[in-house]
């Protein structure tokens, strides 16, 4: 069964990639479309409290709403074939998180290889710290399992760390 952290880091994660990827492409076709408009600048304000001369300041309020994403948005990440995110630990140091979901096209005691639905493949450590989820599923209760009920051409969803060399710190396979 996917923990609260789980699911906070695929969805966190997930989401940070498609708005950092929805706010470059944004920029993108505005600069594009109006080529022969100035760029407006901004001059911050030594005096605590003052506004910018753009004339925008964020409320409490606002940030509550970033934090709340829509359902529309929640129900987007269930296609998501891979993604990648940077986050910090709780000693400052970066780590990158790794996800896919796909089939299984190799695995052996000490490696599993996912190829996604767009044609990527990526080959992740299993350890013993890598946890096994089996039977995951709206309405099915999930239980352990282990690297050995890992099987060639089943569908799962890999969560791992690393940039070169990838490691898996949970394999779910979903209800069937």
């Amino acid at each position: 069964m996917w923990t609260t952290r789980t699911r906070a880091l695929v969805i966190g994660g997930t989401a940070v990639v498609l708005v950092g990827g929805a706010t470059a492409g944004t920029i993108a076709v505005a600069n594009a479309s109006d080529s022969s408009s100035t760029t407006p600048s901004a001059t911050a304000s030594a005096t605590p409290g003052a506004s910018s001369s753009t004339g925008t300041t964020a409320t409490k309020g606002d940030k509550a709403k970033h934090r709340k994403p829509r359902a529309e948005e929640l129900a987007r990440l269930k296609d998501v074939l891979h993604a990648e995110w940077t986050t910090k630990d709780k000693a400052g140091k970066v780590v990158t998180h790794d996800a896919i979901r796909g089939t299984v096209t190799a695995v052996s005691g000490s490696s599993i290889t996912v190829k996604a639905a767009d044609g990527v493949n990526e080959t992740y450590a299993l350890g013993g710290s890598t946890k096994v989820t089996l039977g995951q599923g709206k309405g099915v209760k999930a239980k352990s399992g282990s690297v050995g009920d890992l099987k060639t051409g089943a569908n799962v969803v890999v969560l791992g760390t690393g940039t070169s060399s990838l490691t898996a710190d949970r394999v779910l396979v979903p209800a069937a």
